[in-house]
């Protein structure tokens, strides 16, 4: 399908059969929308969990699903993203919806998609699939357990652990968000990681 240039029906495809996928997109150019669209793909019998600082994600077809929320930024709590995620991954969900991944969590994501937690999905604020892959790589350095990895094992940690990285592009005249750039890794992996290794 991706081949054939068939997005309408590979975006759905990848979210049945449990592709770990992240949408990226500016400021205001409706990556959660996006997200929220997508999630009736994802077959309703499956246990989603959202992690999200404010009430964004809508499960209007699962009702299995549960929501955990920390503080917004600049609120000083034990409770972070990052510890939402490792405590929803023991809730034995079949996909996890990080709306937006913007620090050391980045890091307790792909690992969750290496260890049997495949087919999660989140948000960066980045405007290319290769400006999300480089984006993720620093958000990883964020996390204590990346303090020491060698830049290429962290990229190769990227690459390797997101199935989809899609850019959303906003047209505000016509009110119109569209596919404006696809790193599918069953394609794309070796272009990326010799065109963004050091």
């Amino acid at each position: 399908m991706f081949k054939d240039n068939c997005f309408e029906q590979f975006v759905p495809e990848c979210l049945v059969k449990g592709k770990t996928m992240v949408f990226c997109a500016g400021t205001g150019a409706g990556k959660t929308t996006f997200a929220n669209a997508c999630l009736q793909y994802i077959p309703h019998h499956l246990r989603c969990i959202s992690i999200e600082d404010t009430d964004e994600a809508k499960f209007r077809f699962h009702k299995n699903h549960v929501k955990l929320y920390y503080p917004s930024e600049g609120e000083s709590s034990t409770v972070s993203s990052a510890s939402l995620l490792r405590s929803g991954f023991r809730m034995n969900p079949d996909r996890i919806l990080m709306t937006e991944v913007r620090g050391a969590e980045a890091w307790d994501f792909l690992k969750g998609s290496s260890s049997g937690h495949a087919g999660n999905l989140t948000t960066v604020h980045e405007s290319t699939p290769e400006d999300a892959v480089l984006g993720l790589v620093q958000r990883c350095y964020m996390n204590p357990e990346c303090q020491n990895l060698p830049y290429n094992i962290i990229l190769r940690r990227v690459l390797s652990n997101v199935d989809v990285i899609m850019s959303i592009k906003y047209i505000d005249e016509e009110d119109n968000r569209f596919a404006s750039g696809i790193y599918y890794r069953d394609i794309h992996f070796q272009e990326y990681f010799e065109k963004l290794k050091e």
